[in-house]
């Protein structure tokens, strides 16, 4: 009975300090597995979105600045109003000039640049796809009366004289000879007559046939044009097309369970990886439709003989149908964030994801833009996971065997003892 007991008592002892031991590691190992998980997650996240805003930014600084050298040239002798001789046209010349330079780098296939002056003359350039970067529309205007029925001809020779270098038709149709000081115009005339930088405004909803066949978001920049005595005399307009964004970010969305969004200050997304369409159009026949603030109408830059107009309207972020996005809609910090952010969130059915936010900066940054960027736990930590499960695992196993272990040695060191008592009662 002895025997049994100190054997007993040694192998008990045994086994409690190797599962003690055990369960200590086991504990450490979990709990800081988690913690190392939480923070690969999190730096992944921002590292993700803080690249979608670096392109993002890239993207939107070329036509801010291209507008800036625009205002730079103004402001060299000779840019007087009105701003032409109708025999030499040499401000519009120059100002067509760099409205093609502004185009020959540009991502956009879809841009447009407009310079528009106070004596309602214009110049403005495009370039369409499928052509070429360096192939270009542009059209000239002259405001003045008396050389107005001569409009066409002088276009031509202005093109043949001076487009020619440039890669395109050998011959496109002028602009429609209307004054430009429409009402669109004037109202960037009353925001930008005392200004000194320029700004982006809210997606305009756009259709130009040959540019854009189908109704699409632009986003617009304007920059205030001075001449060399700083008198105002007139905008220059940038637009980029707001579906572009896109491309971004499908460029580094970083999980097929992922997406990213792209939003304005007021929750309507601007761009999305997710496949489900966030625009809704419409057709209406009143110049004047009222409309909530997320939509925009192709009224507001159409001609004046135009009858027919398009309002399309981008899906807040509380109503799209994606329940992660909805979950967060709600919270400021992640859709209007002050700088980059991270968080971790449950949504209910679909799991936890990670939530990366940042605001999108540029040397306007009137229109604000922030990236929210959702990615689910298991997708950025799923190998992570399971490398912890196997490590414990191993624990596991190790823990049986030092049992096992403790038990043959407690054995090996209790069975002497054994024969030595056996001996000695003989």
């Amino acid at each position: 009975m002895v025997q049994l007991s100190m054997r007993t008592a040694v192998s008990g002892l045994s086994v409690v300090l190797v599962v003690v031991v055990v369960a200590i590691t086991f504990t450490t190992t979990y709990f800081t597995g988690l913690a190392a998980i939480d923070t690969v997650g999190r730096s992944y996240a921002l590292a993700v979105v803080g690249s979608a805003r670096y392109q993002v930014e890239s993207y939107f600084d070329f036509p801010a600045r291209r507008l800036e050298s625009i205002g730079r040239m103004t402001r060299l002798p000779g840019f007087m109003l009105p701003t032409d001789d109708p025999t030499v046209w040499t401000v519009l010349n120059r100002t067509t000039e760099a409205l093609l330079l502004f185009l020959m780098d540009v991502f956009d296939d879809s841009a447009l640049v407009n310079v528009i002056f106070d004596d309602g003359s214009r110049a403005s350039a495009t370039k369409f796809p499928p052509v070429i970067t360096r192939s270009m529309i542009s059209s000239l205007f002259i405001n003045d009366t008396v050389t107005r029925c001569c409009g066409r001809r002088k276009f031509i020779e202005h093109y043949t004289a001076n487009m020619s270098v440039h890669e395109g038709p050998e011959y496109v149709g002028p602009a429609l000879l209307f004054d430009g000081r429409v009402g669109i115009y004037q109202t960037l005339r009353s925001l930008l007559f005392g200004a000194r930088n320029g700004m982006w405004q809210p997606p305009l909803f756009v259709l130009f046939e040959q540019v854009i066949p189908e109704p699409a978001f632009e986003l617009p920049a304007f920059y205030p044009l001075r001449n060399a005595s700083d008198t105002f005399i007139g905008v220059a307009i940038g637009s980029y097309s707001v579906s572009k964004i896109a491309v971004f970010l499908h460029a580094v969305k970083p999980t097929s369970g992922s997406d990213i969004f792209a939003v304005d200050q007021i929750g309507a997304i601007l761009a999305t990886t997710h496949a489900t369409p966030f625009v809704t159009s419409r057709n209406t026949t009143d110049r004047n439709a009222v409309f909530p603030n997320n939509c925009a109408t192709t009224a507001q830059i159409a001609g004046p003989s135009d009858t027919e107009f398009f309002i399309g309207c981008r899906a807040f972020a509380r109503d799209f149908p994606f329940s992660p996005l909805q979950h967060i809609s709600d919270d400021t910090d992640i859709m209007r964030p002050a700088s980059p952010l991270v968080k971790s969130v449950s949504v209910s059915g679909d799991g936890t994801f990670y939530v990366a936010a940042t605001p999108v900066e540029n040397r306007f940054n009137v229109f604000s833009m922030f990236l929210v960027l959702l990615i689910p736990e298991r997708d950025v930590v799923g190998d992570v996971y399971r490398a912890r499960n196997i490590t414990l695992a191993i624990v596991a196993v190790v823990l049986v065997l030092s049992v096992a272990a403790a038990l043959a040695v407690s054995h090996a060191v209790v069975a002497p003892l054994a024969v030595v008592s056996r001996r000695m009662k003989l």
